[in-house]
């Protein structure tokens, strides 16, 4: 391809481009009722207000970045994308969903951007590399998107399930040193029966960096000894309780 047919097909794609800015609005909200259709689970008003948020900001992002001739590899997912992302963990949306979300969305702008193409581009021999340059953009920015967006989903997984460990291990620290402990009460809440007697086990990394799944070994332990449910509670990264049911004190 020569440099003039190339800075022809990048003309065209910026003119193009610039005449589909007064259809922006349009397009996230097309991308809001595509996502709705396809994915029923996201029917709930705020996950379907998170997928609002994110459409409209990428939309106006990758017009933007079209217009201008902006690389997609250059572009940064905006700070409402990343907060609507993390906040979809709150909603309980796995991230198989996130992402096949943005498929969706992708597909989606992919069509649009072809219907402007025809609708836009005045030469007809460019239409074709055009709708291609931009149909690879798209997919170029789902592969940024889907990295950067998808560290972001884990590490706000990984944020509240700390959280959630936290306030666990809180509970039962108060459970073993209240005096006017509610057994039953405390039992239903843990999903433990505390009546009787029990073995208690205390794992700890043998040494800095040791990155044993001390969850998993306490349960393997637990199985060996019961077939009853133990109760283990993560105190923090390198601690984790245990107690398993016993049938006579030991």
């Amino acid at each position: 391809m020569s440099q003039t047919t190339e800075r022809s097909i990048r003309t065209a794609v910026r003119h193009v481009a610039i005449a589909l800015l007064p259809e922006l609005h349009s397009i996230g909200e097309g991308m809001v009722v595509h996502l709705g259709e396809e994915m029923p689970e996201m029917s709930h008003p705020g996950t379907l207000g998170l997928a609002r948020t994110a459409c409209h900001a990428n939309s106006k992002l990758l017009l933007e970045a079209l217009s201008r001739g902006v690389p997609p590899e250059e572009l940064t997912p905006s700070t409402e994308v990343v907060l609507a992302t993390r906040a979809s963990v709150q909603y309980g949306v796995n991230h198989d969903n996130v992402m096949r979300g943005y498929r969706l969305g992708t597909a989606y702008w992919c069509k649009r951007w072809a219907q402007a193409v025809e609708k836009h581009c005045t030469d007809a021999s460019l239409a074709v590399p055009v709708t291609s340059y931009g149909i690879t953009f798209l997919f170029a920015w789902l592969e940024v998107a889907s990295t950067r967006l998808g560290a972001e989903f884990r590490d706000e997984t990984e944020r509240q399930a700390r959280e959630g460990s936290l306030a666990w291990a809180a509970y039962v620290r108060s459970a073993l040193t209240s005096e006017d402990l509610d057994a039953r009460e405390a039992s239903l809440r843990l999903g433990y029966d505390l009546g009787g007697h029990h073995v208690a086990l205390v794992l700890s990394h043998y040494r800095s960096g040791d990155h044993t799944a001390l969850d998993s070994t306490a349960f393997e332990i637990a199985a060996a000894v019961s077939r009853l449910k133990p109760l283990v509670v993560r105190v923090d990264v390198d601690t984790t309780w245990c107690w398993i049911p016993s049938r006579a004190a030991l």
